[in-house]
């Protein structure tokens, strides 16, 4: 289960890192009267960083209960990511956060609760 846990959270972790930054490139693209633009290009960035955390917490093998807490604060921070993305109107920086949060939080789960 370390090796599923594993490709399951370097897969969130990719998806995560492209999202946000496709996220970012929408949200400095919107226009600057628009209320919502600087709160996406905040939780963009938050979430850029945090899925970056989630990809390091899922090459390490060493650690298990630190790695999982870095994969599930990956996916607790793409779910802003995902309500953002709406008022980006991106639907595929939606649909893609999503699906990151919930393989992320398969992975972190999978890291604390599985024994080996």
């Amino acid at each position: 289960m370390k090796r599923a846990s594993f490709i399951v959270g370097l897969i969130g972790g990719i998806l995560g890192v492209i999202s946000s930054g496709m996220l970012l490139f929408s949200g400095l693209n919107m226009k600057v009267t628009e209320a919502a633009a600087s709160k996406v290009i905040m939780f963009a960035i938050i979430g850029l960083l945090l899925s970056i955390l989630a990809l390091v917490g899922a090459c390490i093998n060493n650690k298990k209960v630190l790695t999982g807490i870095f994969i599930l604060i990956g996916a607790i921070a793409n779910i802003p990511c995902t309500l953002f993305s709406i008022s980006a109107d991106n639907p595929i920086t939606f649909i893609m956060c999503a699906v990151v949060a919930i393989l992320l939080l398969v992975a972190g789960i999978m890291r604390l609760c599985v024994k080996e």
